[in-house]
C-alpha cells in the first residue's frame, strides 16, 4: 500500500512537472508571437516612411476607390479565421484573416501595387507586402513560395505566391491584411466574395 502510493505522488509530481513546462511553453508561444506581430507592425512602418513615394504611376483606379469591389487575394479560399478574432486562448487577436484554399491555391494580388518585401518573415512564413498607393498596403503570409520580389510593379489579378503552410501555420493556409495607413482594417470591408 506504502509503495501504491509512493507511485501515485511520483506520478502526480511528475504530471506537474510537465504540466508547468506546457504553461512555460505556451508562455513562450505567445510572447513570440506577440514579439513577430510587433516586428510587423515595425517593418509596415518602415516601409511607411521610406518607400510610400511611388517610383512609377498606378495603372487602373486607386484602391481606396475600389474599396468593396477588391477581389479576394485566393478567389475560391473560405475564411477560416476572422479579422479580430484569437487563433487560440490567450494569443493575439487577428490583424488579418486566415483563408484556406478550396480550388486554387494561387495567392493573387488583389490590387495594382509595388512589391515591398519578400522574404521569410519569423512565425509568418514566407510573406509578400504589396504597397498598392495612399497609404494601404496588402500582406500575404505562410506561402509556400513567392513569385515576386522586391521592387516588383503587380497588377489586380496576378499571381504573388502560392499559399501554404510556412511559419507557425500547420495547414495551408493564407493569412492577409490589410492595412490602411498603418492601421489594420477588416478585409470583408474592402474585397468582395
Amino acid at each position: 500500500a506504502e509503495r501504491e502510493v509512493r507511485e501515485q505522488r511520483e506520478a502526480k509530481a511528475s504530471l506537474m512537472r510537465r504540466l508547468r513546462r506546457d504553461v512555460e511553453a505556451q508562455k513562450a508561444r505567445v510572447a513570440m508571437l506577440a514579439n513577430q506581430e510587433k516586428a510587423l507592425l515595425e517593418l509596415i512602418q518602415g516601409i511607411r516612411q521610406g518607400l510610400m513615394q511611388p517610383e512609377r504611376q498606378q495603372t487602373g483606379k486607386p484602391v481606396r476607390k475600389l474599396k468593396g469591389r477588391l477581389p479576394w487575394p485566393l478567389p475560391s479560399g473560405r475564411i477560416v479565421a476572422s479579422f479580430g478574432s484569437r487563433p487560440a486562448p490567450g494569443l493575439p487577436r487577428l490583424a488579418g484573416v486566415e483563408l484556406a484554399p478550396r480550388q486554387t491555391r494561387e495567392v493573387r494580388a488583389i490590387a495594382s501595387g509595388q512589391v515591398r518585401y519578400a522574404d521569410w518573415f519569423g512565425g509568418y512564413g514566407l510573406m509578400l507586402i504589396v504597397d498598392h498607393g495612399d497609404g494601404v498596403i496588402s500582406v500575404y503570409a505562410h506561402n509556400d513560395a513567392l513569385y515576386r520580389e522586391v521592387g516588383d510593379w503587380v497588377e489586380q489579378g496576378e499571381t504573388l505566391a502560392l499559399a501554404g503552410s510556412t511559419g507557425w501555420s500547420s495547414r495551408v493556409r493564407l493569412y492577409f491584411e490589410l492595412r490602411d495607413n498603418g492601421k489594420p482594417v477588416n478585409p470583408k470591408l474592402w474585397c468582395r466574395r
